[in-house]
């Protein structure tokens, strides 16, 4: 493959935010591995996870402890909790010293680790999920009644481990939380928390896949489809409005990022034949199981892909393809996902907006969720390898190794490189538009590079025919059935927004003619028939758009 003109090179040097120096190689220096004893797959799980990441044999622990996904807080303690301190002490990692912490308001003796080299913690599947509720424990009355709960995530009670002696109910703080900075986790915050998550999913194959697909993903970086399905919750005085402005605001960065990116603020969940497909990101709420377009048949995320739905429940349980959202998220292909065990109360989960940066910062999935989570000791666990970075380089290094090498994946490394160029606004367009046409000489035949370069070309107010004409390669190369009816909808809004009214329903009815069963499930004759009211179309619409006519009424007596 030739090289990229150096021209662009150049240019995108100057607009590409480098990605963290050390390559994330840090944090697998200070992980440790913990699976379930009691279950075969979870160490066949481990060693092939040590072995990808090259996590030496001394840092993967066995424990010995319940299948089930929950446990109750004794057996959490005893089995869980205990052999993990008691093993990192042995090694030497865990040497404590005592301090006094204040926790809601009063004072408490802790034993703290001194310079733990222990930062990450990986559980693989078998190890439980919850800690249940335990009414037997002495009560704290100065801990608020809302809080006054002791039922908590494993990940996030184990999170906790290095500072011991602070009452199990109720949160702490989490020091490494940030609503403003991007920072890789370091031995700064390691005496005060581990990153604890897990590799874990409905079947143990789906566990092995979002390992294999993060490491993959890896080779150059996570690429697809961004959707963002806000609420489009306005009302500030709203408990639920600064979560939902999160929302907006991460599909604002991703944007930025250049990366295909959609925002729903409708209120409700995205409708199941809403036509999505390459999904690389997703994030939305608020619904208690799992809906939307990925009830779609054949539904499946890109590999490597990063989803989350906020719910109070959404991971009650993690080995279900049909209850709440976590499970099935990884069933449909998900790498990683976050989710809530029991009721978190919406200001106490990670800030999508806070994760999404950290993500796009270079930060690895642990870092990034345990960022943007503002309490440990909680509800909110953490599903994938938390080692695993979707950007690992400076984009321009990864677009010229894919086009050294002829990668699949180019095309969608020269569209997000297409969108950076587009939106230099300090440049003038000609030169904009001279950088871009050297990367459609790259950008081959596919349907995605063309659907994402149409839609570049129509924000630069590009000669109408230079649109169409982009829209109509992305359609003579369609990825799948959902990109023919996405695009073909495009392009129908756009020759609306160009007042050819009659060529835009004459794409509504070819689709509806050429494509019956898809145009059936996507409501393309509907959406004719409303943008028909629109543009005072309606007698002219053709049979194959109009809606059926009403029954006879019945007559009979």
């Amino acid at each position: 493959m030739n090289r990229l003109p150096l021209l662009v090179a150049g240019w995108l040097l100057a607009c590409v935010v480098m990605a963290r120096a050390d390559g994330g190689q840090e944090l697998a220096k200070h992980t440790l591995v913990v699976y379930n004893s009691n279950d075969r797959d979870s160490l066949a799980l481990a060693e092939r996870y040590a072995a990808l990441r090259q996590i030496p044999l001394e840092r993967v622990l066995g424990i010995s402890c319940p299948t089930d996904e929950t446990v109750s807080r004794k057996i959490y303690t005893a089995q869980i909790e205990a052999p993990i301190n008691d093993y990192c002490t042995r090694q030497g990692w865990f040497q404590r010293g005592v301090r006094q912490l204040t926790w809601f308001g009063r004072e408490y003796t802790v034993n703290q680790t001194l310079n733990n080299p222990i930062w990450c913690v990986v559980l693989m599947r078998g190890v439980p999920l919850r800690v249940a509720g335990d009414a037997e424990l002495p009560p704290v009355d100065h801990v608020p009644e809302a809080m006054r709960v002791n039922a908590a995530a494993v990940d996030s009670e184990l999170a906790r481990l290095p500072c011991q002696g602070l009452p199990a109910w109720g949160f702490v703080p989490n020091p490494y939380f940030s609503a403003t900075l991007t920072r890789p986790f370091s031995a700064l915050y390691a005496d005060w928390l581990m990153l604890v998550a897990r590799l874990d999913a409905p079947t143990v194959a789906d566990a092995r896949r979002m390992l294999e697909d993060s490491v993959s993903a890896e080779r150059l970086e996570l690429t697809g489809r961004a959707y963002f399905d806000s609420r489009g919750i306005t009302d500030r005085g709203s408990g639920y409005f600064a979560a939902d402005e999160a929302m907006r605001r991460a599909a604002d960065r991703v944007t930025k990022a250049g990366l295909e990116t959609s925002l729903d603020t409708l209120p409700d969940v995205a409708p199941v034949n809403t036509p999505w497909d390459n999904v690389a990101l997703y994030f939305g709420w608020y619904t208690e199981h799992c809906a939307g377009p990925f009830l779609q048949p054949g539904f499946k995320f890109r590999p490597g892909a990063i989803a989350y739905h906020i719910h109070s429940f959404s991971a009650e349980t993690l080995r279900s393809t049909t209850t709440h959202w976590a499970g099935p998220l990884l069933g449909k292909g998900a790498a990683a996902t976050m989710g809530c065990v029991y009721e978190p109360y919406v200001s106490f989960t990670p800030n999508v907006e806070v994760f999404v940066s950290g993500l796009l910062g270079g930060l690895t999935f642990g870092e990034a969720a345990y960022q943007a989570q503002p309490v440990l000791s909680w509800m909110v666990t953490m599903v994938g390898d938390p080692l695993y970075r979707p950007f690992p380089r400076q984009l321009l290094r990864d677009v010229t190794a894919a086009n050294d090498a002829g990668d699949r994946d180019l095309p969608w490394l020269l569209l997000r490189l297409a969108r950076l160029i587009a939106a230099q606004n300090d440049k003038p367009v000609e030169e904009r538009l001279r950088q871009l046409a050297a990367l459609t000489e790259r950008g081959g035949a596919n349907g995605w590079f063309w659907e994402g370069y149409a839609g570049i070309l129509q924000t630069l107010q590009q000669p109408p025919d230079t649109v169409s004409g982009a829209y109509q390669k992305a359609l003579a190369n369609p990825e799948s059935p959902a990109a023919v009816i996405r695009v073909t909808l495009k392009l129908a809004d756009y020759y609306l927004s160009q007042n050819r009214v009659a060529d835009a329903f004459a794409l509504y009815e070819t689709l509806t003619v050429t494509h019956p069963r898809e145009a059936e499930f996507y409501h393309v004759p509907q959406t004719a028939q409303a943008k028909a009211r629109e543009h005072n179309w309606w007698d002219k619409l053709p049979p194959a758009l109009q809606p059926p006519p009403l029954p006879s009424p019945n007559r009979e007596q």
